[in-house]
This record gives C-alpha cells, sequence and structure tokens, in this order.
C-alpha cells in the first residue's frame, strides 16, 4: 500500500522455525523493517519480555485486520461483478436498462 509517498508491507517470511511478520515502512530510499519477535517456547508461544509479547500480538492482530480487510474487499467485487453480469444480461437479451442494485 503505498499513501502520500510512503510505502507500507506487511510481509510474511517463513522458515524451518515458523513463519513470522515482517512490517516495512518505506519513503524514498529510507526504509524501516519491524519483526515479529521469535518465540522461545515451542509448543506455547512465549517471549524473553512482555514488551516483545505485546508487540507480537499487535502483529498478529493487524495481519488478522488486513485479512478481514482483503477478504471484504474481495467479497465486494465479486459482488459488484455479479450485478454488472446481470445489467448486461438485461440490456442485451431485453433492450433494458440494468439498474445496478448497491
Amino acid at each position: 500500500m503505498r499513501t502520500h509517498g510512503i510505502r507500507v508491507q506487511l510481509l510474511n517470511s517463513h522458515s524451518a522455525a515458523g513463519s513470522y511478520l515482517f512490517l516495512s515502512i518505506a519513503r524514498g530510499t529510507s526504509k524501516t523493517q519491524i519483526e515479529e519477535p521469535r518465540p522461545i517456547g515451542l509448543i506455547r508461544r512465549r517471549y524473553r519480555t512482555p514488551e516483545e509479547q505485546a508487540l507480537a500480538e499487535r502483529m498478529r492482530g493487524l495481519e488478522s485486520q488486513v485479512r478481514r480487510l482483503c477478504l471484504a474487499r474481495q467479497m465486494n467485487a465479486y459482488r459488484d461483478h455479479e450485478l454488472i453480469h446481470e445489467a448486461l444480461i438485461q440490456q442485451l437479451l431485453f433492450g433494458v436498462s440494468g439498474k445496478m442494485r448497491a
């Protein structure tokens, strides 16, 4: 995503040790990356400090919100596609200008 010349990316990195998030913020040649802290627990995710725990939870929450937003956009695009398709069929078959319903 790019806004006001700032590019923001939420990336997922996979390794043998697991999957981790990176938040990348760039403007021009300046770039900052924030990495999700690596847990020390294998079964239950535990972190070295409460600050690492909080950062990891916030990054996972951000990922969850981004997924929900993307899904909502996909659903809207599908709905809009269906409405446009219906309007075109109405126009072609019946010569009626199909009004798109929201």
